[in-house]
């Protein structure tokens, strides 16, 4: 059986120590969502705020969001804000940047 090909990914790259840039390409789920879908399906392209937040470091002083989303779980969506004005506050920088479609959640 061939492995399906994924358009869509949910990445992060680390570009120095400092700075870091993640890439939401997909769905936005709930944690228990992200992990059957991880699981049974090896789908790598959802996004749930646990996963969001376990792959920032901590004293990263530049985090750079692109999004290309149709959205979903509205709850982690919010969460994935909050915790990005968090971060603000806390004076690290987030950069948002909108590719393509941003919609929804």
């Amino acid at each position: 059986m061939q492995t399906p090909l994924q358009i869509f990914n949910y990445t992060v790259q680390n570009q120095s120590a400092d700075t870091i840039d993640v890439h939401i390409d997909g769905d936005i789920v709930d944690s228990p969502t992200k992990e059957l879908l991880d699981k049974f399906w090896g789908d790598q392209t959802s996004t749930s705020f646990k996963s969001f937040r376990d792959k920032i470091p901590a004293g990263t002083k530049t985090v750079n969001v692109y999004v290309n989303s149709l959205g979903g779980h509205v709850g982690d969506a919010l969460a994935i804000h909050d915790y990005l004005k968090h971060l603000e506050a806390k004076g690290t920088t987030v950069n948002r940047i909108g590719r393509g479609i941003i919609a929804s959640a």
